[in-house]
């Protein structure tokens, strides 16, 4: 083995005796996405076998994981490259295609010749998207959540966003929104946003939806992330400044809306939607491969909602940059549509929004997108809300949607209550993860990029930093803490950086904000606000 540390971390060629057969386990210590690279001398007919895995397994049937930093007694399943000698004096060698995991298993098969290599490596391959800013709070344990969510949106993105390196390496649309956020309070980088709705609306087919995922053959539909594209639209007007390239998404994102009123019963609901309705890999009665009750053939309460939020995002990209008519006639339908959601799925007795329309289902998915498109009256919001926190019979949101359960928590301004949610990604770090999961255990990828979310909840729902107009010519901080005592953040702008910094000093709130240009917004404490600009320091009380 000195040998092999020699030649990996100190390029020291290890030369290896005729018919000689080795195999070497590889920790990288975080997690990678490359090309394998490797020059050997002599040794005709020698075969260098490298796979990757992310994990090893705790046995060959279970499948599960468990901490990913044990090896002793495990199992090990990957694919990777073989490359074979030809005997030259000097040959080099790289895989055709990156791979990507934290565990590479090289066995070497020495023919009849003395085999040296001088040289094996990983040639990393990513978008070079970087942490630019910062966060920090006095909670370690929610510090160390930082990492992995950067390093699972960096192994994410490479010419595209991809839901995972591992498996499909596919844009998916529910995903790259989550991803789209999330880069945002990362880095000012904003070419693959760019990249990602344009791929997307270019795969418009026939029916005018875009795909699930593009680009990727075979062809697959999902109308559920149609509406998510609408919304990443007005995500990227909002956290991001380019008016034009938003103009030339108008057109499909209109397209499309129009398609699904086609889908519109006599009820005013949206029924039997083509393709899959997916919504999260839920484990519930009702739920059938992440479609929620209802969501293949019938008519979704969810699916409805879902598609009410997408309505609020189309009215706001509208009224930004495009026809203030066309938005005047989306309120419209929203309003309509809202009606006919409450009035098929809201339950009084319940205090909650049903799945389906005969009230068997109920969910944490259906309460918040309820909230979050506030169509509703406030008490029907409160009840949906009181319900949403303290039932413990729902359909619980799983990873990704739950980034949908974080921001209605943060609407509803209960920090004390993300911060809670928080502990499944406490929980990662302690398994030895290094990118958050695709699903709850026994998890498929140990790499999904729509589980970094929560950095998106430490600058914009903790700190509380948030576009309070398009194009992000005005902020609004509005910080909720919980039971933290400090929280700091530096946040990209397109005008440069955010600076945050909150302080407990007993009864009051020590804040220091500095914006960048002439940004100027509002701070809002509780039922309290304060305008700022430049670089300003206030005291707040806590009881305001």
């Amino acid at each position: 083995t000195a040998g092999w540390q020699g030649l990996i971390g100190e390029n020291r060629p290890l030369r290896l005796k005729a018919g000689t057969t080795q195999t070497i386990l590889w920790d990288l210590e975080d997690y990678y996405c490359g090309y394998v690279v490797a020059e050997l001398s002599g040794g005709k007919g020698a075969r260098l076998n490298v796979e990757w895995a992310e994990s090893c397994y705790d046995d060959e049937v279970c499948r599960r994981k468990s901490d990913r930093n044990r090896i002793d007694g495990r199992h090990f399943e990957g694919y990777g490259d073989t490359f074979v000698s030809g005997g030259n004096a000097q040959s080099s060698f790289a895989s055709f295609w990156w791979r990507a995991g934290r565990y590479l298993r090289m066995v070497v098969k020495v023919a009849d010749e003395d085999l040296v290599i001088r040289k094996i490596g990983i040639e990393e391959s990513r978008l070079p998207l970087q942490m630019e800013g910062s966060v920090e709070t006095d909670d370690a344990g929610l510090n160390a959540v930082v990492p992995l969510a950067v390093r699972g949106i960096q192994m994410c993105a490479h010419e595209t966003y991809m839901d995972c390196p591992y498996y499909e390496q596919m844009m998916y649309v529910g995903d790259a929104r989550l991803q789209l956020l999330t880069s945002c309070v990362m880095s000012s980088e904003q070419r693959l946003h760019q990249r990602s709705l344009e791929l997307l609306d270019w795969s418009r087919h026939v029916s005018n939806f875009v795909l699930m995922r593009h680009p990727s053959e075979p062809r697959q539909l999902s109308t559920t992330f149609s509406m998510v594209w609408i919304m990443m639209i007005r995500d990227l007007a909002y956290w991001r400044r380019d008016p034009e390239f938003i103009r030339q998404l108008l057109p499909g994102m209109r397209a499309q809306l129009e398609e699904f009123r086609a889908l519109v019963d006599e009820q005013g609901l949206l029924s039997a939607l083509p393709g899959w309705s997916f919504i999260d890999w839920v484990h519930a009665d009702g739920w059938d491969f992440a479609y929620p009750p209802e969501g293949e053939f019938g008519t979704s309460g969810i699916c409805n909602l879902l598609f009410l939020l997408a309505l609020q995002s189309a009215i706001e990209v509208e009224d930004a940059y495009g026809d203030r008519h066309l938005a005047a006639n989306y309120r419209n339908w929203s309003a309509n549509l809202a009606g006919a959601i409450e009035k098929a799925f809201w339950s009084p007795e319940q205090g909650l929004f049903a799945d389906d329309p005969r009230h068997r289902y109920f969910s944490e998915h259906a309460q918040c997108l309820a909230i979050l498109s506030n169509q509703f009256t406030p008490a029907i919001a409160e009840a949906s809300f009181e319900s949403l926190i303290q039932r413990r019979d729902l359909a619980r949101t799983t990873i990704y949607f739950s980034f949908y359960l974080l921001e209605t928590l943060y609407h509803r301004r209960r920090g004390d209550l993300i911060l809670e949610k928080m502990g499944f990604w406490k929980d990662l770090v302690r398994q030895g993860l290094k990118a958050p999961v695709e699903q709850p255990e026994p998890t498929r990828s140990d790499c999904h990029a729509w589980g970094s979310h929560p950095l998106f909840h430490l600058h914009a729902s903790l700190c509380g930093i948030r576009p309070a107009s398009p194009g992000f010519r005005s902020v609004i901080v509005a910080p909720q803490p919980g039971s933290l005592d400090f929280l700091e953040s530096h946040m990209p702008h397109p005008d440069g950086q955010i600076e945050f910094c909150m302080q407990n000093a007993g009864d009051t709130w020590h804040f220091e904000i500095k914006l960048p240009g002439k940004l100027t917004g509002f701070l809002k404490m509780d039922h309290a606000s304060f305008p700022i600009s430049g670089h300003q320091k206030l005291e707040v009380s806590r009881a305001v």
